[in-house]
């Protein structure tokens, strides 16, 4: 017998739906649950962005591409739980933050010579030393890598778009 099964005979409580139709009712909740979020999500945007939200916005864009990246390319192996994988993302989060700048001020030359394509180098690159400080990551080739960055670069595109369409 299942616990949480009440039988429709049983008054004075409302009947409760049969047991097979739990799906339908997680799906509500989870799409309500959704839906409160994206509206707190809204009102938040619309107060104030404060330099914590898009830190948090480049938190949530990195750990997304790692996570796609992890899953979809072969030749990226990551050996940790999901805390680490959040480490991780919050490696190259700090990393984006306080070294990345600086080495896009003392690069700028290369970037503006390769239009820009010297800047995915420079991301590479921070992809690269944030396996350095976490080593549950790993890849096997620079390929790999680079393609790796195409994502996390084109996941924080999307995110930038978002963040730019709600200022």
């Amino acid at each position: 017998m299942r616990p949480f099964c009440r039988q429709e005979s049983q008054w004075p409580h409302p009947p409760l739906p049969k047991c097979g139709q739990r799906a339908y009712i997680r799906g509500a909740v989870m799409l309500l649950v959704f839906l409160v979020f994206r509206r707190v999500y809204a009102i938040i945007q619309l107060t104030f962005m404060s330099a914590i939200a898009k830190i948090l916005l480049r938190l949530i864009a990195n750990f997304v591409g790692l996570q796609i990246a992890i899953n979809y390319i072969s030749g990226v192996s990551f050996s940790g739980q999901f805390l680490d994988l959040a480490k991780a993302a919050a490696i190259i989060t700090l990393l984006n933050i306080l070294l990345k700048p600086f080495l896009e001020f003392i690069l700028a030359p290369f970037i503006f010579i390769t239009l820009g394509f010297f800047g995915l180098v420079i991301n590479a690159l921070m992809l690269w030393l944030a396996t350095y400080w976490a080593p549950q990551l790993d890849f096997s080739s620079l390929g790999v890598l680079l393609l790796t960055t195409l994502i996390i670069t084109f996941i924080n595109y999307l995110f930038d778009i978002v963040e730019k369409k709600n200022d």
